[in-house]
């Protein structure tokens, strides 16, 4: 039985599924920066804080939408 794991085909494949653009990257980077400012303001009880984390991980949601809909222009085979 043949490895399929070392044909060079699947590995470009591989490669292509699990990868992201910048947009979807950074926008996954800021939500999980929101995330962590909010718990925080929570935490220690800093409305402000937690605010701002709440905005940043909203925009962060936004900027990685506009990166999916750019990844799935640019490759629509994936969307499906």
């Amino acid at each position: 039985m043949r490895n399929i794991t070392h044909n060079p085909s699947v590995f470009i494949l591989r490669i292509r599924i699990f990868s992201m653009n910048k947009q979807q990257m950074n926008g996954r980077i800021d939500e999980a920066k929101g995330k962590v400012m909010e718990v925080t303001g929570k935490m220690l009880g800093n409305e402000k804080l937690e605010l701002r984390g709440k905005i940043q991980k909203k925009a962060g949601q936004v900027r990685a939408g506009v990166g999916d809909v750019a990844e799935d222009i640019n490759h629509p085979s994936k969307a499906l």
